[in-house]
């Protein structure tokens, strides 16, 4: 941070604005190139690279009484000297090549300029994070001179669209709740936000074969984007859904809004077809994979936690529920407090809240009694466990009393549900006769 702040120090941009006949001043008598580094990126990750080897060597070379007050100081006047002198001036000229090269399509080959910098941001340009904001007067410089953009904010459109679809079809897709946590919001950031980094932190480059869907979805719509001509007009921030009425333009053209919805629906379907149609497992789901090729399940029955109406799965009041997200379930409209083991097993865990209680069965199903659906409400007494991590449970008997006078005061939906948490275990399970039936 402290390197950074060289390189962002309100009198050294001064003294860049105000130039030099040279073109360059001196630090420790060496010449220092009058550059200024906002937006920029590549300066820094050079020069903290090169500052962590010449740690290990002031290790090395100082000696541990004095190395606590000593090495800092000695670190941070070597690393502004080769910072200021070698790493800032390297970094600019790397990225004046990022700017020739985007220079050369936008002169010779305009229509593949965006899909050109695309393929760039997805790979060599991956090694570049943040190079992008150097870019932005680009864009402030199309709409002053032409009055829209036809590069940067359509990178961008890419960028964040495509990232945005793959989120969704990834939560659809996947069956795992930590997947489905992070796709979801991901994919609402990036489509109505234009924040990308979620979907490519979170799953991308979790997920390396979703990585590269993803590239290539946005490579296709690039290229339509580039070969259609498409601009964004008025401002800057034309990249994402909330303000897709930047490609009317105050002139309303809507031939160009047309063609960027097309580039909408092609990102939808690309994506769809990259995501849905390869195979990708969510890396616990690599895990438990593993677990369920190596463990030969039992048949197994569950039997009702509670005395009461049964409840199919579908026709639960909770969505997470009711669409399976963690696994097979039923439920029980219970007459009386008393909740019962569906298995025969020991208790695996009792939640803080008390309403939850999972139990690994004798035939390896792990089984989740779960108690209300509105569990944030609950209160000391409102539900007494009787039962502790470890004990040893019978299928029918009693593992917890709700105190239904106490929930229904509160206005808490008091079903009881039965969950078979590791369903993928099994070959089939399904409802026989108000049992939940898994088939090793």
């Amino acid at each position: 941070m402290l390197l950074a702040c060289f390189l962002l120090y309100p009198d050294w941009v001064t003294m860049v604005n105000a130039g030099s006949a040279t073109g360059y001043t001196q630090y420790f008598g060496l010449p220092v190139l009058l550059i200024t580094y906002n937006g920029s990126v590549l300066q820094i990750i050079l020069s903290v690279w090169i500052m962590s080897k010449i740690d290990k060597l002031l290790v090395r070379i100082i000696p541990e009484v004095i190395r606590h007050f000593l090495k800092p100081a000695v670190l941070i006047i070597i690393m502004s000297i080769i910072t200021l002198t070698v790493t800032g001036p390297l970094g600019g000229l790397l990225q004046n090549y990022i700017y020739a090269f985007i220079d050369f399509f936008r002169t010779n080959i305009p229509w593949f300029a965006v899909p050109a910098i695309y393929l760039f941001s997805m790979t060599v340009g991956m090694f570049c994070p943040g190079f992008h904001l150097a870019l932005v007067p680009i864009a402030a410089l199309s709409y002053s001179q032409l009055g829209y953009d036809d590069f940067i904010n359509l990178w961008f459109f890419a960028g964040t669209t495509v990232p945005g679809f793959t989120a969704l079809w990834t939560a659809i897709k996947c069956k795992n709740v930590e997947c489905r946590n992070v796709a979801f919001p991901a994919a609402i950031s990036a489509l109505f936000g234009g924040i990308s980094e979620p979907t490519t932190y979170g799953i991308l480059y979790k997920v390396p074969r979703l990585f590269f869907c993803n590239a290539i979805s946005g490579f296709i719509v690039t290229l339509y984007l580039g070969i259609m001509g498409v601009k964004a007009y008025c401002a800057y921030g034309a990249y994402y859904l909330t303000n897709i009425l930047l490609f009317l333009g105050p002139e309303k053209d809507y031939h160009n809004f047309y063609l960027a919805l097309g580039a909408v629906a092609l990102a939808a379907v690309t994506t769809f077809v990259t995501v849905m149609f390869t195979k990708w497992t969510w890396p616990e789901d690599e895990d438990s994979e593993e677990e369920v090729n190596n463990t030969v399940m039992k048949d197994v029955a569950l039997s009702a936690p509670a005395h009461g109406a049964y409840i199919v799965q579908e026709n639960i009041e909770d969505p997470t529920m009711s669409k399976g997200y963690l696994g097979k379930t039923y439920a029980v409209k219970p007459s009386g407090g008393e909740v019962f083991s569906p298995v025969n097993g020991v208790i695996n865990s009792v939640a803080p809240t008390k309403h939850a209680i999972t139990i690994l069965s004798d035939e390896g199903a792990e089984v989740m009694v779960h108690m209300t659906l509105d569990s944030m409400k609950l209160e000391d007494g409102d539900i007494d466990v009787k039962v502790n991590v470890g004990d040893r449970v019978a299928t029918g008997q009693t593992i917890a009393v709700m105190d239904l006078d106490k929930i229904h005061a509160k206005s808490i939906n008091d079903t009881v549900i039965a969950i078979l948490l590791n369903t993928a275990s099994y070959r089939v399970v399904s409802v026989e006769n108000g049992q939940l039936v898994a088939q090793g």
